[in-house]
């Protein structure tokens, strides 16, 4: 039994897994927009949120879901797809956004804020 101090220590190990998993590069045709974690938002609020994402899709675009001003958690959007990850652990509809600043991340569609088109200067080597 190992001891420290002349206590006990309880034997530990540390695990590492991931927790968060992309799951397509694509979102299902028969997705639910307005359902599944979806039921409680302002309809008006949903349709940006799809307006957003679908910006996203059409590439070339970078990407925020930073409410404040002035808005620095901007990023080029590297992937559009299906991803499941905390809070939700099912898959959703998931924007991967990486920046100079910030390394890359996740954004669920329904945190998207803003999408813009991306300069040149803004392009990832």
């Amino acid at each position: 039994m190992p001891y420290e101090n002349g206590q006990y220590v309880q034997p530990t190990k540390t695990v590492t897994e991931p927790i968060e998993e992309w799951v397509s590069d694509t979102v299902p045709d028969d997705y639910d927009w307005a359902g599944d974690m979806s039921s409680g938002i302002n309809p008006a609020r949903l349709a940006q949120c799809k307006s957003l994402f679908d910006k996203c899709i059409k590439g070339e675009t970078r990407a925020t879901n930073d409410g404040g001003w002035p808005r620095g958690g901007w990023g080029e959007v590297l992937a559009v797809g299906m991803a499941s990850k905390w809070p939700h652990w099912r898959p959703r509809p998931t924007v991967s956004v990486g920046s100079r600043m910030f390394g890359c991340q996740w954004i669920d569609w329904l945190s998207l804020t803003d999408v813009a088109p991306l300069a040149e200067r803004e392009k990832q080597p």
